[in-house]
């Protein structure tokens, strides 16, 4: 969870959305940084004036621009299904070591429901009402996020891929019986995802139109990215395998494959890697500009 008093916005961090990735490049800009569970990075927003009430004493709650992401809601018990695979797990009633999602959903879930409470529950106020000023869709990350670097007045700053979850081969189908069943019980959840999520707030639309053209209404159709779009801007680009599948989800949500570049090349990955060469070039080409 971050809270900036000086650009005035809220980052409620749900699970398995990316909040790390988000955390790491909007921190810079919050004077309140919750980036680990036991400090509280999940607090949801009905909790945030108890919990600071001499903040939001002096700066009221109503004058902060407030958003978080949510996920599919099946695709979100993926991801959870996912990093229990992982070895912090191995051992400990929480991990779905060795268990077929099927399983998972059939009996993990109902055992740890504290664990899989509904993503909304992080996005209503005190009085149950969601208030949200933003919802990020996750499989439209960038390019919400996009839209909310224009919004709060940032720089349009590339999001990184942090602490994904464990990449497995394991079928993770659902038959029709389990998915309606899930249907059933994140009912808000898919109400908010399929019918709140991407909408921009009203007094928002114009600020992000008027940031860029949008695409005419007979514009062609961009071609659709594919997995192997995002393995190969990976292997090119930053010179490595993607870390797991979700990564290469979030990436697919980018419009095409100018996107999906200039945001490998903007990110902080790259220039760590590369910032050094790039500085280097610019002397060389400086010097031979001065001797012409």
């Amino acid at each position: 969870m971050l809270i900036s008093l000086s650009k005035k916005f809220i980052f409620i961090a749900n699970l398995k959305t990316a909040s790390t990735s988000i955390e790491d490049v909007l921190a810079p800009y919050a004077e309140i940084r919750l980036t680990r569970s036991e400090w509280g990075k999940h607090r949801a927003l009905s909790a945030l004036e108890t919990s600071f009430p001499e903040v939001f004493a002096e700066h009221p709650l109503s004058r902060f621009f407030i958003f978080g992401v949510i996920r599919e809601p099946v695709d979100w018990l993926r991801s959870f299904y996912r990093s229990h695979k992982g070895v912090s797990f191995e051992g400990t009633p929480l991990s779905t070591m060795d268990m077929t999602f099927a399983r998972f959903i059939d009996e993990w879930t109902p055992a740890h429901q504290d664990q899989v409470v509904a993503q909304t529950e992080k996005f209503v106020d005190a009085q149950g009402v969601l208030a949200v000023d933003y919802l990020l869709r996750f499989d439209r990350l960038p390019r919400d996020f996009a839209n909310l670097c224009t919004i709060l007045d940032l720089p349009q700053i590339a999001l990184g891929a942090l602490n994904m979850s464990v990449d497995i081969d394991a079928e993770v189908g659902l038959d029709e019986a389990r998915a309606a069943r899930i249907r059933d019980l994140y009912r808000r959840d898919y109400f908010a995802y399929e019918n709140v999520a991407s909408c921009l707030p009203a007094l928002a639309v114009a600020k992000v139109e008027s940031a860029g053209p949008s695409a005419p209404e007979t514009a062609p159709p961009r071609p659709k990215l594919t997995r192997d779009d995002v393995i190969w801007a990976y292997r090119f680009v930053l010179g490595r395998e993607p870390e797991s599948e979700d990564v290469i989800d979030v990436h697919l949500g980018c419009r095409d494959r100018a996107e999906l570049r200039a945001g490998m090349l903007g990110s902080e990955e790259f220039k760590f890697k590369y910032d050094e060469l790039c500085d280097r070039i610019w002397r060389i080409s400086a010097r031979v500009e001065q001797a012409a």
